[in-house]
C-alpha cells in the first residue's frame, strides 16, 4: 500500500503477509497511524519517506526487514512493540527526526538506529535478547554527516549501544561518541 502526496489516517488496521518491498510506504504526506498492527511482511513493514507523522500503539511482528523505516521525515511515537524483526525495529535516516516514548523489543537484530543526519530520542527503550538487540548511530550515506541518538532510560548497557563516524549517543548520564 502506498499514500503519494495523499495525507492519510489509519486506525485499527492489520498489515499482514505482504511480499512486497514495504507493507505500507507513506511519500510526501502527513499521516496518523494508531492501534495497527504490520505482521509477516517480507521486507519493511512500514516505510515513511519525506513525511511527517504520528505512530500510536502499533505492532510489528515476524518481518524480514525493518520494523518502521524514516527517511527524511519527522515522526512522533507513542507504544512501539517489535518481535522478531529480521533487521532494525526502528530505522531513521536520512536527516529525520524521531521522538517517541515507549519502544518494547522482543527478538531484533538492532532495536534502533540513528543515521545519515538524523536525531533519534527515545524515552523508554525495553530491550529483551539482548545479545542480538543494540542501539546504533553512525553514517551509513556520507553525504548527511554525523547522527545523534539520545536515549532517556533503557535496560541496554554500555556493550550495547553503538557510535561510529563522528555520531553521538547519550544514554542516562552516559555518553557514547567517537567523535
Amino acid at each position: 500500500v502506498t499514500f503519494y502526496k495523499s495525507d492519510v489516517s489509519i486506525r485499527n488496521s492489520i498489515f499482514s503477509d505482504n511480499l512486497g518491498e514495504d507493507a505500507l510506504n507513506i511519500v510526501e504526506s502527513n499521516f496518523t497511524i494508531s492501534k495497527s498492527q504490520f505482521t509477516r511482511t517480507f521486507s519493511d513493514a512500514f516505510d515513511s519517506d519525506f513525511s511527517d507523522g504520528e505512530v500510536n500503539k502499533i505492532t510489528f511482528l515476524d518481518v524480514k526487514g525493518d520494523g518502521l523505516d524514516l527517511a527524511g521525515s519527522k515522526v512522533s511515537a507513542d507504544g512501539i512493540f517489535c518481535e522478531n524483526i529480521g533487521d532494525k525495529c526502528v530505522s531513521v535516516g536520512e536527516a529525520s527526526q524521531f521522538n517517541a516514548e515507549k519502544i518494547d523489543v522482543e527478538n531484533a537484530l538492532i532495536s534502533i538506529a540513528s543515521k545519515d543526519g538524523s536525531t533519534a530520542t527515545v524515552d523508554r527503550l525495553k530491550v529483551n535478547n539482548k545479545t542480538k538487540n543494540r542501539a546504533m548511530a553512525y553514517i551509513k550515506k556520507e553525504a548527511y554527516g554525523p547522527s545523534r541518538l539520545s536515549i532517556v532510560s533503557t535496560n541496554l548497557d554500555s556493550a550495547q549501544i553503538f557510535c561510529m563516524d563522528g555520531s553521538r549517543v547519550d544514554f542516562g548520564n552516559k555518553v557514547c561518541s567517537s567523535e
